[in-house]
């Protein structure tokens, strides 16, 4: 099975110093990224890194996927952030 992940990494959301110190503590990192993709592929799968945002919207179209692993949490200050993908 071909396995989307879509994410939203902690270095590619924009913050400024009104931020508190826990803005970022929701989004991942590569490393995280990586051992999700790391464990699909031990169990036979392989993935599609599909990101979030605009950046998920075009490779969901370009990758051809059987199913999406969402961890992604949105961008934004608001509550149904995490609805964006």
């Amino acid at each position: 099975m071909r396995i989307g992940l879509a994410y939203d990494l902690k270095d590619r959301v924009p913050v400024n110093g009104t931020h508190p110190d826990d803005a970022l503590e929701e989004y991942d990192s590569h490393e995280t990224v990586e051992g999700i993709a790391a464990a699909h592929e031990a169990a036979g799968h392989s993935t599609a890194r599909l990101g979030g945002g605009r950046e998920f919207l075009d490779d969901i179209l370009r990758e051809k996927v059987d199913l999406v692993f969402n961890i992604a949490e949105g961008l934004g200050n608001y509550r149904s952030r995490e609805a964006q993908v």
